[in-house]
């Protein structure tokens, strides 16, 4: 009779280790594939310039100055464009497994929180994207994408705006939420938000032509959500200095702290930012 209660044991401390290791979180990475210009990153940690091939985790604020851009491709399979004098932070990236339907396992949930203080991002989330919730906060107002979808949101101390070119988002404020279609805007004031038609959206179709050939190449060979391999692939796909380390592969996210955590090392020892 021991014995058996011992064997049941052991299956059950098997089958909930399995359990957590499905249900694990695992950080994402935004992975700087061009820069134009001067840029930098900060945290409460550390701050410096960002150049091509640095992987930054959650919890970094990007600033592009006048006449520069920043080009990024987030491990999830999602690609950004930070246009100048733009001030945003990475608030969340991570793959979450936990909840999703059995169907699904093997397309993990995929989320990504970015707050726009101030200037203009353009996004590109691809076709063939699943299990995506990317949010984009503003002052006025949160931009969610959760389908395949190229558009742009820009902010300033008294407006936003979000312009969709391909597919739609949902645009929230003051607990109201309205989808925007392709070739519409929402704009978000204090009080009141406006709907346009018939915008222009040359600018943001043809970032997302450009972007989804560096992510079709980058996907080619690289499985999504897998942050190591789609960092290596990025890597083949941008020109790096070939002595510069790879970064770690990702690890486990913490549960016990939502404390930010700085760019990976290429080196336990050494706490600058990971590049490719």
């Amino acid at each position: 009779m021991k014995r058996t209660k011992i064997y049941t044991t052991l299956i059950g401390i098997i089958l909930i280790s399995n359990m957590t290791l499905y249900a694990a979180d695992y950080l994402s990475r935004a992975v700087v594939t061009d820069v134009k210009g001067e840029a930098t990153y900060s945290s409460s940690m550390q701050s410096g310039d960002l150049t091509k091939g640095v992987a930054l985790p959650q919890a970094y604020t990007l600033k592009t100055k006048k006449d520069s851009t920043v080009d990024l491709i987030l491990t999830s399979g999602v690609a950004i464009k930070i246009l100048p004098n733009t001030i945003i932070t990475i608030g969340t990236l991570d793959i979450l497994s936990k909840g999703l339907p059995k169907s699904d396992s093997q397309s993990p949930l995929k989320r990504v929180v970015l707050n726009l203080r101030k200037g203009v991002i353009l996004v590109n989330i691809p076709q063939g994207t699943k299990n995506i919730n990317l949010k984009v906060e503003t002052k006025f107002g949160v931009v969610t994408a959760d389908r395949p979808s190229v558009f742009e949101v820009s902010a300033t101390s008294s407006t936003a705006q979000a312009k969709s070119a391909l597919g739609s988002f949902d645009v929230t404020t003051r607990n109201k939420t309205s989808t925007v279609p392709a070739g519409e805007s929402v704009i978000m004031l204090q009080d009141e938000v406006q709907m346009l038609n018939n915008i222009s959206t040359t600018e943001i179709l043809a970032f997302g032509t450009t972007s989804s050939k560096m992510l079709t190449s980058v996907f080619k060979t690289a499985i999504p959500d897998n942050t190591q391999e789609v960092i290596n692939a990025i890597a083949g796909n941008i020109d790096t200095p070939s002595e510069v380390t790879p970064a770690s592969p990702r690890t486990p996210r913490p549960k016990v702290s939502d404390q930010p955590l700085p760019p990976e090392p290429i080196r336990e020892s050494d706490p600058s930012p990971s590049t490719l």
